[in-house]
């Protein structure tokens, strides 16, 4: 008999993830994800199954799931989707229904204990909590298989709407706005009062840090509180206790301002610690975990007596908050009653000295995703008679091993690894330099296959931009900008300030790193205009001189002249251009203005803006923004 493929699928995947209001928040909805398709993978291998892609033989969380000595994982590793080769003599449908019972009842251990240990105590004040609770923990997954020899099979019978979700009435989660929240009610004081108890009998609980987990504003449903506490009952969830790092997972806050927290010790530790001492008076609560950096565990051990300072409150880095009646209304609870206003005056002043000294803690972090190009036809292409899916499978987990520690050792944080998949969140100024790294290991680890690629989205984010909106954007940013528009093998960027996103750039690797260069160190072009050791030229980046630039290449955009052409009447109007703004006593030679204005120029016109359209001044302003956050970097 021959053999029977298996090609499985679980979901929701972009939309489960993406709804998400905390940092940890996406930690969770990735590792489910994981978690699940890993008990998929396990059984399979239990029933004499063979996982053909990915391969999965030495996954740590494969190893915990069936129950092996080794590190226990906290970062999804695996992907929501596998190939595999069935047993002899088996029926597809009794077989996969096996498989599909190991993911349930996986799931429903963890929803179970989630409904004990949160939920189960105040039900009975709900309308009908229960019956909600069931229907969303039995319908919420997708799970679509099919068994044929064509890579591209499941995605045509993703095609077929074969799951009907039951209807969702009444008031919708404020976290997954598709699912009904818990108490069901409408808009009734009943609502009011069963969200009020569920929150006291967080406070009430055993488990250390319930009491945080949803704020006075949420109304969530049977999946957003599965996700949001999960990570806190992972021992009776899952088997193995999550580490603190996991459940600490540090706020969008905590990201933008590592580098000022870092500059702050390590420039004037006299008035880092005076911040201290007044954030400790006035009870700033120590919720975020800086032992997921490199350069936070090292600051601990050269200056342990500041080691509070890594653990407060993200938004207390922020003068906009020490300043605001709502973010001391939100920090209020019994363990952190109301704070009198000398001691709040007090945090400021010793705010503002530190800023004085060192500046303004950015407002910016990165969010970085990155996808493999076309790593289906690399699947279905032939190359003797090798096994093109086990090849693929160890060239992938060859590029996530020590994949997370990289991004760790640049003060990141790594969200999924999984595939050919990655989703990271670092500091702003470390984020290029990452994204250049990884597209460095993943060609590295596809060295037989030069038409391996790999594309990247990085979002440069203001710390309240909603993380629903941001991922679905970095999403786009990939798809539509990077792979289609730029054409694969690309870097797409984006700044998102409070208001949405304000720019956007995209280019090729091999424009982004420069010609000729392997993105070993991780530098790019742009470090000409950026960092530490770059020629701070104000002329180039001032708004007066990329006014003009922005606006002549939007002339030069329909003329009818080839790209040569229009490079060298840019280049002859923007040298002139530059030279005008020069005070008269800094004018420069025709030689030194081509040094100094072509570079640039050259870039723009490697790039495309966020439509897909070539010659792009975007980066030029981009350079410009990233300029500015570096004037903060430590």
């Amino acid at each position: 008999m021959n053999q029977q493929r298996l090609h499985f699928t679980l979901g929701p995947v972009q939309d489960f993830v993406a709804q998400s209001r905390r940092t940890r928040d996406l930690l969770a909805s990735s590792f489910l994800l994981s978690y699940l398709s890993g008990h998929a993978m396990a059984k399979v291998r239990e029933t004499g199954g063979t996982i053909l892609f990915p391969v999965v033989d030495e996954d740590p969380l494969i190893q915990a799931i069936r129950g092996e000595d080794g590190e226990k994982p906290w970062v999804g590793t695996l992907p929501n989707r596998f190939q595999a080769i069935l047993p002899s003599g088996v029926s597809p449908k009794t077989y996969v229904d096996d498989v599909k019972n190991a993911v349930e009842d996986a799931w429903q251990r963890i929803a179970d204990q989630v409904w004990k240990c949160v939920v189960e105590k105040v039900a009975p004040k709900g309308k009908g909590t229960k019956k909600i609770w069931d229907r969303q923990v039995k319908y919420f997954w997708e799970i679509t298989w099919v068994v044929g020899e064509q890579d591209d099979l499941l995605d045509r019978r993703k095609n077929w709407r074969s799951q009907i979700r039951p209807k969702e009435p009444g008031e919708k989660c404020t976290l997954i706005g598709n699912l009904q929240e818990l108490s069901g009610y409408f808009r009734h004081e009943e609502q009011l009062e069963f969200w009020e108890a569920l929150r006291k009998n967080l406070w009430d609980s055993q488990h250390k840090g319930f009491f945080q987990q949803i704020r006075k504003n949420e109304r969530l449903s049977a999946i957003g509180i599965i996700k949001r506490f999960f990570p806190l009952l992972s021992q009776e969830a899952i088997g193995w206790p999550l580490p603190e790092k996991a459940k600490g997972f540090p706020s969008t806050s905590y990201l933008a301002a590592l580098p000022w927290v870092l500059r702050a010790v390590e420039e004037q530790p006299e008035l880092a610690q005076a911040f201290l001492t007044e954030a400790t008076s006035c009870d700033i609560p120590p919720t975020e975990n800086g032992t997921h950096f490199s350069s936070v565990q090292r600051l601990i051990q050269e200056h342990p007596d500041l080691a509070g300072i890594t653990y407060l409150n993200g938004p207390s880095f922020f003068e906009s908050n020490l300043t605001s009646a709502n973010y001391w209304k939100s920090i209020h609870s019994k363990v952190n009653p109301p704070v009198n206003e000398k001691k709040k005056e007090k945090l400021q002043q010793a705010h503002r000295n530190l800023t004085k000294s060192i500046g303004s803690p950015s407002s910016y972090y990165a969010l970085l995703l990155m996808d493999g190009d076309q790593l289906g036809q690399l699947l279905q292409s032939k190359k003797g008679t090798e096994n093109r899916g086990e090849q693929v499978s160890r060239s992938l987990a060859q590029f996530t091993t020590g994949l997370s520690e990289l991004v760790a050792a640049h003060d990141g944080v790594t969200v999924y690894a999984g595939g050919d998949d990655v989703l990271a969140m670092l500091p702003f100024h470390q984020a290029l330099s990452v994204s250049v790294k990884l597209r460095r290991k993943y060609r590295e680890s596809f060295v037989k296959e030069p038409k391996a690629t790999i594309s990247g989205a990085l979002v440069y984010a203001h710390r309240t931009a909603p993380l629903t909106g941001l991922l679905r954007y970095a999403h786009h940013l990939l798809d539509d900008v990077a792979k289609e528009a730029c054409g694969r093998d690309s870097l797409a960027v984006s700044v998102w300030k409070t208001g949405g996103p304000v720019l956007t750039w995209s280019a090729k690797w091999e424009t982004v790193i420069g010609e000729g260069r392997s993105g070993e160190d991780g530098s790019t072009v742009l470090g000409q205009w950026i960092g530490p050791h770059s020629e701070k030229d104000p002329t180039l980046f001032s708004s007066g001189f990329l006014f003009k630039l922005r606006e002549q290449f939007a002339k030069m955009a329909d003329f009818p002249v080839d790209d040569q052409e229009k490079e060298e009447i840019l280049k002859t109007f923007l040298r002139a251009e530059y030279q005008r703004n020069l005070e008269q006593k800094k004018k420069v030679s025709m030689d030194e203005l081509k040094l100094r204005v072509d570079p640039l120029i050259d870039f723009c016109m490697k790039s495309r803006n966020g439509n897909g359209d070539a010659n792009s001044a975007e980066a030029a302003i981009f350079l410009r923004f990233l300029r500015q956050l570096e004037g903060r970097q430590p």
